[in-house]
C-alpha cells in the first residue's frame, strides 16, 4: 500500500469556478433571508393627518384636494381635505379666569393625507424611504401651501366608508378657541 502514492491535488480552473458557483449560492441565500425580510412588507392604502400648529391666516384654506404633498423630493401622499382650527394660547380674562384663545393672523391646520405604503413591524414607509408613525414630525409641501407639524392620525384604509370614518374622526380633532383672542389682549 505504501507503494502506492497519492498525488497532491492541485487547485485548478475547474476548481475555481465551483468555488465561485459555492460562493454565489451561499450569497443568495444570505440575501433572501437577511435582507428581502428587512425589505419588504405588505402594501397598504392609508391615510394619516398631519397638525401644522402655525400657519399664516391668509394661507390656511389654500390647500386644494388631489395635490401631491413632497418633502425634501419624497412623494408623501395625496391631499384629501384639510381642517381650519384656531392657534390656541392661554390667557386670562378682565375677570382673571384663565382661557384657551387663538393668535390672531394665525390658525392650526390638519391636513389629510391618502398615500400608498408598505406597513413595517412599527411604522409605515412611504415613498421608499420616508417613515411615518403617529407622534412623528412631518414636513409637508404642495404648489399651495406647506407646513410642519406632526402626526397626529393614521389608519389603514381598504374601504370608502373606513375613508369617510377617518375623514369625520379628524374634523372632530380641530381646536376652537374658548374666546376671541381681542378679549384676552385687553388684558395683557
Amino acid at each position: 500500500m505504501d507503494s502506492v502514492k497519492k498525488e497532491k491535488h492541485r487547485f485548478n480552473f475547474v476548481d475555481a469556478i465551483i468555488l465561485i458557483v459555492v460562493i454565489a449560492a451561499l450569497a443568495l441565500v444570505g440575501y433572501i433571508f437577511f435582507f428581502r425580510d428587512s425589505k419588504g412588507g405588505s402594501k397598504v392604502q392609508i391615510y394619516y393627518a398631519v397638525e401644522c400648529a402655525e400657519v399664516k391666516e391668509d394661507i390656511a384654506y389654500n390647500l386644494k384636494p388631489g395635490e401631491l404633498f413632497t418633502s425634501s423630493g419624497y412623494e408623501l401622499g395625496y391631499a384629501v381635505d384639510s381642517v381650519v382650527g384656531d392657534r390656541e394660547y392661554i390667557a386670562s380674562t378682565k375677570d382673571g379666569n384663565v382661557v384657551k384663545t387663538n393668535i390672531p393672523g394665525y390658525r392650526s391646520v390638519i391636513f389629510i393625507v391618502k398615500a400608498d405604503a408598505v406597513k413595517k413591524s412599527y411604522e409605515y414607509e412611504l415613498d421608499d424611504y420616508y417613515k411615518l408613525q403617529i407622534g412623528r414630525e412631518v414636513r409637508l409641501s404642495s404648489p399651495s401651501i406647506a407646513g410642519k407639524g406632526y402626526c397626529i392620525a393614521l389608519s389603514e384604509i381598504k374601504t370608502d366608508e373606513e375613508a369617510q370614518a377617518f375623514i369625520n374622526r379628524v374634523k372632530t380633532m380641530a381646536y376652537k378657541a374658548d374666546v376671541y383672542s381681542e378679549e384676552a389682549s385687553e388684558n395683557e
